[in-house]
């Protein structure tokens, strides 16, 4: 008999012995051995093959038949085959016993007492360790029996939806749950009787995982999932997965539509939350990438939502109509393109404006050191064509008008920050941004959208959210210059206002060279539109940054030689040349029709170079502010002051005492006291040395020798008192110039004098300064 024959033999015998002892049908195996043993008993070469005794095969036989004269010698008890057949091939431990007391018996014939100690010490180690053995292999055989029917029981448990939506399917889900069209429940048996546990009535599915669009960026995981609604459509939106994982939290899934309340809200979410494990396992939820912000990636490859398609946009609940305003395409491009250049032709100088800072805004975000991005505003009286010519111009970007992109500034500042961040980089229009709840917040607003950084707001646990940036060009339109607002307090101290703006005004009418086509012109952007900005990201992504940095530089230093001798500001040199580069490529690559702007043109659209600087800015507002409080200076209300100094009947002053307006030699002085001037300046956020720096420079003002104030004589006091005099601006005053720094001689009563065109006065500095403050008072004492 060949070693192979043996080796099979000896495999079934095994399988046979553990078979029957689990209680198996193992009449397969025994026919499968009997075959194997006729085999190897057949001749090989026509010899007859002497058949070779396998031990453990005599024993086994042997054992279940109860006898033992398979043992001949001591020799047998050494062999390990003996106990293995004796524990691992009878069934019965009754006969297990008998044959061992035999075997004893025998091991006392063959050695004595010593060699039945040796047999009893071996048959009780085979015994564990057969025991254990079996143990072990029943463990393992309900283990993977358990494993085949749960695998078996989760292969085909899925949710079974009919009328899906396309792009969606029926997704794996936990044992238990049933999710068909009648509901989404499980049934838990308690004793005799079985509950349903609903989780939800109509079919809801994960759709999708998200993952950031930019590689690197934190932000809490999200996915997409359909439902359906109580009126049968199949509902779409975006949820942070914490939202599905939470009780409390999923509630707030019932606002957009899914039905859901607090009893059905667990075991939602342990729904939820098992279609999301079974499914991920099994890689069945596509993850597609997901965008927070629009604009720019942070690797400057792609510019979204134009270079890039593979994507979801986060904020598309908060924003339905922002995506689809900028991405859509309406009409034909050459089409667009023809009437535009029609429009730059007529080269009215606000339209042009607003086309270069609606294209300069991907600029800004395209530069790595530029860290602001600025405002460009287009101010005038009503009827001059501002709207429509934002509305034109828009159209460079998406749809505009009532239904655009475009928005106001009736609204809250987290609002408009949110806005902001979520176009990051694509130019935001604010029609009227004057009509606005507070115009003191005007400035304020310049400020945040030029920085490009929202307000900094605590968490409920004491930590940051997330900081909202964006850098961008904002274009607006108002009636008056946006720096012009605000001018009540602090905030329009800042020179920054000035810095970050760039303005331009329309024409005192509507434009007559629009006035024939304007009608055609706006019927035709309204229905095409969505085509240049696109375009002109792909112009800047082939000429590259460094060619667009080395076209800002060069025209920065000509901005600067100019800006000094036009007296404009050279603080703005870095805004006005980023536009001037939005001009020049625009020009170069998208119309090709040589409408641009000269150098001095574009400066133009800054700042005078005083303007900038707040001294001159508040000494500018001095008689403004003097003139909103008559009643505290002394000088201001003539008949008041001859009142005073009646010797028969003098009045007593009322009110606080803050100085003197006077006039001497030809000049009008503002003589106030010290802390008074502070508080303005204060307000206004002006340093007070530069203040006073700029008063010594320009001599408009008269002090002591090493000091900065001066004795000066008060009929209201009867006594000369220390004040800061101040030369008022001589331009804002038409009238005569008379008195002397000295007690008015008295003077007889005169008839009231009433002025001249006060009532239907514009503006306070086309009448002379005195009107208004007489003005004022009448209106006070007939209030």
């Amino acid at each position: 008999m060949s070693n192979t024959n043996l080796n099979k033999i000896s495999e079934i015998s095994e399988k046979i012995i553990r078979m029957e002892e689990l209680g198996l049908n193992t009449s397969a195996l025994q026919e499968m051995l009997k075959r194997a043993m006729q085999e190897s008993a057949e001749p090989e070469g026509g010899q007859e093959e002497i058949p070779e005794k396998k031990p453990g095969v005599d024993y086994c036989h042997s054992f279940k038949s109860g006898r033992i004269d398979c043992v001949t010698g001591r020799d047998n008890f050494y062999d390990e085959a003996m106990y293995t057949a004796l524990y691992g091939a009878i069934p019965s431990e009754v006969l297990q016993n008998q044959i061992r007391y035999k075997l004893e018996q025998k091991a006392k014939e063959f050695g004595g007492t010593a060699l039945a100690k040796m047999f009893n010490q071996t048959c009780n180690a085979k015994k564990r360790e057969i025991r254990k053995q079996r143990e072990e292999e029943k463990r393992a055989i309900e283990r993977k029996a358990a494993e085949g029917r749960e695998e078996e029981k989760n292969r085909a448990h899925m949710t079974s939806f009919s009328d899906i939506p396309e792009g969606c399917k029926n997704l794996y889900i936990g044992s238990g749950w049933i999710a068909d069209d009648n509901g989404i429940y499980m049934l838990e048996e308690h004793g005799k009787t079985i509950r349903k546990i609903e989780a939800m009535r109509f079919p809801f599915l994960i759709e999708c995982l998200y993952e950031p669009y930019d590689a690197g960026v934190t932000s809490a995981e999200k996915c997409g999932v359909r439902f359906k609604s109580v009126h049968g459509d199949w509902r779409k939106k975006i949820v942070e997965q914490s939202t599905l994982m939470n009780a409390q939290k999923a509630l707030s899934l019932a606002e957009s539509g899914v039905v859901i309340n607090s009893r059905r809200a667990l075991p939602f979410t342990d729904f939820v939350t098992s279609m999301l494990e079974e499914s991920t396992l099994r890689k069945a939820i596509p993850v597609h990438k997901m965008a927070s912000t629009l604009g720019w990636t942070s690797d400057g490859k792609e510019f979204l939502p134009y270079t890039s398609k593979e994507f979801v946009f986060e904020k598309e609940d908060q924003y339905p109509e922002l995506l689809h305003n900028l991405t859509t395409e309406a009409g034909k491009y050459e089409d667009w393109l023809t009437i535009y250049k029609e429009v730059r032709a007529t080269r009215v100088k606000m339209f042009n404006f607003a086309t270069i800072a609606l294209l300069a805004s991907p600029i800004v975000g395209m530069l790595p050191d530029v860290g602001n991005g600025f405002i460009c505003n287009i101010y005038g009286n009503t009827h001059t064509g501002k709207t429509i010519c934002t509305q034109m111009a828009g159209t460079i970007w998406g749809r505009t008008g009532k239904d655009g992109y475009a928005v106001t500034m009736n609204g809250t500042y987290a609002g408009m920050e949110t806005r902001m961040n979520a176009m990051k980089n694509i130019p935001l229009i604010i029609e009227d941004a004057n009509n606005t709840k507070n115009p003191e917040d005007i400035p304020r607003f310049i400020m945040m959208a030029s920085n490009g950084m929202g307000a900094l707001r605590a968490t409920k646990n004491m930590g940051n959210r997330t900081l909202y940036k964006w850098n961008m060009t904002v274009l607006t339109n108002s009636e008056a210059t946006l720096t012009s607002y605000g001018h009540n307090g602090g905030k329009a101290g800042n020179g920054g206002i000035y810095t970050r703006t760039y303005e331009t005004k329309s024409e005192k009418t509507f434009p007559k060279a629009w006035e024939a086509n304007a009608d055609k012109w706006k019927q035709f952007f309204a229905v095409n539109y969505g085509h240049a900005g696109r375009r002109f990201v792909e112009i800047l992504k082939k000429v590259g940054v460094a060619n667009i940095q080395k076209l800002k530089s060069d025209f920065m230093k000509e901005i600067r030689k100019k800006a000094e001798k036009a007296g404009r500001s050279a603080e703005q040199a870095e805004g006005l040349a980023i536009l001037m580069v939005a001009d020049y490529l625009s020009e170069q690559y998208l119309f090709q029709d040589g409408v641009t702007f000269t150098v001095e043109e574009m400066l133009e659209f800054t700042a005078e170079k005083d303007t900038v600087r707040p001294a001159v800015r508040f000494y500018g507002k001095l008689e403004d502010i003097m003139i909103g409080n008559p009643d505290r200076f002394e000088g201001l209300d003539e008949e008041k002051m001859e009142q005073i100094e009646d010797p028969n009947n003098p009045r007593t002053w009322q009110g606080e005492f803050w100085g003197i307006y006077m006039k001497q030699d030809g000049d009008r002085w503002l003589c106030i006291r010290g802390d008074i001037l502070d508080k303005w300046l204060a307000e206004y956020g002006v340093d007070r040395g530069l203040f006073l720096e700029y008063l010594r420079e320009n001599d408009l003002i008269d002090s002591d020798a090493n000091c900065t104030s001066r004795k000066i004589w008060s009929s209201v006091k009867k006594d000369r008192v220390r004040l800061i005099k101040i030369k008022l601006d001589k331009s804002l005053y038409d009238g005569e110039c008379v008195g002397e720094e000295k007690p008015k001689p008295k003077k007889e009563p005169k008839p009231k004098e009433e002025p001249k065109a006060v009532a239907g006065y514009k503006e306070a500095e086309q009448i002379p300064f005195e009107w208004a403050a007489k003005d004022i008072n009448n209106r006070k004492k007939t209030a």
